[in-house]
């Protein structure tokens, strides 16, 4: 996911990454798991953070993992 690759282009550790984004560790860690998805305020503070950011790029990566994350569920239900 975009987390990772952000991480390993900054050379930074999650707390470091967090700190600069103005999010806690938590909130990073359930992002870059798929256990929550990226909130436009987040997103906001990620391109403040990060300005060379492809903002288009990431938001199509998470659309992407929320349709993942859907027909993922509907097999469970199934």
């Amino acid at each position: 996911m975009f987390i990772s690759k952000i991480k390993y282009l900054s050379n930074l550790t999650d707390k470091e990454l967090a700190e600069r984004i103005g999010i806690s560790r938590s909130q990073l860690y359930r992002i870059k798991t798929g256990k929550s998805f990226p909130s436009s305020r987040f997103l906001t503070k990620l391109k403040d953070a990060f300005p060379e950011l492809d903002l288009n790029q990431i938001i199509k990566e998470v659309e992407q993992l929320k349709q993942e994350g859907v027909k993922e569920k509907h097999k469970k239900e199934v």
